[in-house]
């Protein structure tokens, strides 16, 4: 059990870090949209019609998607380990 929750907790860290390249890559393109926009509120309207924006939403949705599939697999083992034990 305790290798499948290491190997879950990598899968983590990997979503994790693909959602910070992401917001980088956005904040980047952000600061130049705002070099020639108006004002904040403008330029924030523009960088939603960026593929990085695009890229930026889908890895923060992904990234919460393997949180929840990582407390779901957490409690599936820990449950399974007690009706293990209960058997014993």
């Amino acid at each position: 059990m305790a290798s499948e929750l290491v190997f879950l907790s990598a899968n983590l860290w990997q979503a994790g870090s693909l959602v910070l390249e992401a917001e980088v890559k956005m904040s980047k393109i952000w600061l130049d949209i705002r070099a020639l926009a108006q004002s904040d509120k403008q330029a924030d309207q523009q960088i939603k019609l960026q593929p990085e924006y695009k890229e930026f939403m889908e890895a923060k949705c992904a990234e919460k998607s393997v949180v929840s599939l990582i407390q779901s697999l957490k409690k599936l083992l820990h449950s399974k380990a007690d009706e293990y034990k209960a058997y014993q």
